[in-house]
């Protein structure tokens, strides 16, 4: 399922989850909007903002539809200024007909543009958590006694595998900028 070596695919459950089950789930949206908003307000309050326009989106776009079906409906019903098209257009008939279909061509524009920038803020937001949440949980500075005792912990952290480098590996890097500033 994935191309990336190392990873599974996700576990497959052995049945779809009952509408109880998936409304027990809800129960942790509170913590996690919490913990979300801690870590940026305002894109938190943009993501939600975003998803909230983005939810009245295709009523307006059926709402611009509705539009444009009533005034063909109209204009079906006025005698016929000529027999082309252009004979309607200098009439200035289509003109509110354009308007309407421009109108809902940018509905749709907006749309792609509010999808797009809901996975920028919601991306960025993401990483930001990662950060904030990865640095709560590993020492920043190392002390300057142990630089030495750092060295000889380098062979051990880089058989680990991390997403963040080993504090051994850091903190050396530091220790030996040190030795070159004194």
């Amino acid at each position: 399922m994935t191309d990336l070596p190392g990873r599974r695919p996700p576990p497959t459950p052995d049945s779809t989850p009952t509408f109880r089950e998936r409304l027990e789930n809800l129960r942790h949206l509170g913590r996690l909007v919490a913990q979300i908003w801690r870590t940026s307000r305002p894109l938190t309050a943009a993501s939600i903002g975003l998803r909230v326009v983005a939810a009245f989106q295709p009523v307006a776009v059926l709402y611009a539809a509705k539009l444009i079906v009533d005034e063909v409906v109209r204009l079906t019903a006025l005698e016929a200024p000529g027999p082309s098209i252009l004979d309607w257009w200098n009439a200035g008939l289509l003109e509110h007909m354009l308007l309407l279909l421009l109108f809902e061509f940018a509905l749709v524009l907006a749309n792609d543009v509010i999808a797009r920038v809901t996975g920028l803020v919601d991306s960025i937001l993401s990483e930001l958590h990662s950060i904030r949440s990865a640095s709560n949980s590993w020492p920043t500075r190392p002390s300057s006694t142990s630089c030495i005792s750092n060295r000889q912990n380098i062979r051990t952290a880089s058989s680990v595998p991390a997403a963040r480098p080993p504090v051994a590996m850091r903190s050396s890097a530091r220790c030996s900028a040190r030795r070159r500033t004194s």
